[in-house]
């Protein structure tokens, strides 16, 4: 097995960056007007979506913690 020799390497061009496969003009130029609304709208509903079900999460947990002490 060869040893990798990291000095034969330009890393700067090998390691992609986050930036490099998110290219916003190319997905700003492709929408048109209204299909940029639709995905903000989606973007927030998911988000809403998300904190929604966590708060829910958060609420059982602290209604479960609680459960030995409730008297019916």
């Amino acid at each position: 097995m060869r040893l990798l020799n990291l000095n034969q390497i330009n890393l700067e061009n090998n390691i992609p960056t986050l930036l490099d496969g998110i290219n916003l003009n190319s997905i700003s130029e492709s929408l048109t007007g209204w299909e940029a609304i639709y995905l903000a709208l989606g973007i927030v509903l998911f988000v809403i979506l998300i904190i929604f079900l966590i708060g829910c999460w958060l609420e059982k947990r602290d209604i479960m913690k609680n459960y030995d002490y409730i008297d019916t």
